[in-house]
């Protein structure tokens, strides 16, 4: 959009509310005036503006006030009622009031200043006090001659900021003990039993549904499970075909009986016990056997373990 400089009337390219072409003509928009102290011709920045600087402005200020009589200050008439000598340097000043002045300046007020010397009780460094008889030196050592009982070990410490426990761990016990009393104390639970050891266990509602085995059994059925998904995972690397099963299928199928040395298998036994079952591919993965329920039997692991890769190609009768 054109537009016409307000101040030089130049043709310029602009938005609709444009009004100067550059920033000289914006600086020169409120005309030329000259400073009345020094006499300079001086572009203002405001309309307001009388002087070309602020030192001028001031210079303005104060012929003004002195003409005014604003400058003239009378002298103020200072009365001395003698002179007296200072306590701890023994010089001569002036007093000024009826009061009794003992020293000439702060600075020997402090110097001169009347103490008592007592010891701190629990490092004996020496204390200079002046009204109130301190016991200790500092912070410190209050806290090391006044230690805290932790609340979880009993130990004595040095507490700090109003600290509770004499380490981390303490404090992490104690979480752990008092969320396992809150979690005990909620009647929340219900009684089930295991389906494998058929012993019995507490568990939440929410839960019980859907959980069939205790605290114990449950840690060894995802082990058992990772185990199944690592086997799967290798078979899928062999690029051969895999099903997915659990492995206590194939125990109950085969009588929990060895299919290599025809011994049974004891059920208590667990994993890497070496008579404790595992799961033996009858054609290995890495000779391209499938990982399905008709190439796999159970074994002890000590069996497996002996035979490693060498397999047959003769394949289970099961479906």
């Amino acid at each position: 959009m054109k537009k016409k400089c307000v101040v030089c009337g130049a043709q310029f390219e602009g938005y609709h509310n444009s009004k100067y072409c550059s920033g000289d003509c914006k600086s020169k928009r409120f005309g030329e005036k000259e400073c009345p102290v020094c006499g300079a011709v001086f572009y203002p920045k405001s309309k307001g503006v009388k002087y070309c600087s602020q030192q001028c402005g001031s210079e303005a200020a104060a012929k003004t006030m002195k003409e005014k009589g604003i400058y003239e200050k009378k002298a103020r008439e200072q009365t001395y009622l003698g002179y007296t000598t200072c306590n701890y340097c023994g010089k001569e000043f002036k007093i000024k009031d009826a009061r009794h002045y003992k020293y000439c300046s702060i600075q020997c007020a402090n110097k001169n200043k009347d103490h008592k010397t007592t010891s701190c009780k629990y490092c004996g460094e020496d204390i200079k006090y002046y009204f109130k008889k301190p016991d200790y030196c500092s912070r410190k050592c209050r806290r090391r001659d006044n230690p805290e009982e932790c609340s979880y070990c009993g130990k004595e410490f040095v507490s700090w900021n109003g600290k509770l426990y004499c380490s981390e761990e303490c404090k992490k016990q104690e979480y752990n003990k008092r969320k396992r009393e809150s979690y005990e104390s909620v009647d929340y639970k219900v009684e089930q039993t295991c389906v494998n050891c058929g012993s019995k266990y507490k568990c939440m509602k929410s839960v019980a549904s859907h959980r069939k085995y205790c605290d114990e059994c449950q840690l060894e059925v995802k082990e058992e499970r990772r185990r199944d998904q690592r086997r799967r995972r290798r078979a899928r690397l062999n690029n051969v075909k895999v099903d997915k099963f659990d492995s206590s299928e194939i125990f109950e199928r085969d009588g929990w009986v060895c299919q290599l040395c025809g011994k049974p298998v004891d059920k208590e036994l667990k994993y890497p016990h070496l008579m404790s079952a595992t799961i033996d591919h009858v054609t290995p993965i890495s000779k391209g056997g499938s990982h399905t329920k008709r190439n796999v039997q159970l074994a002890h692991f000590i069996c497996n373990s002996i035979k490693s890769d060498k397999g047959t190609d003769q394949l289970r009768l099961f479906g």
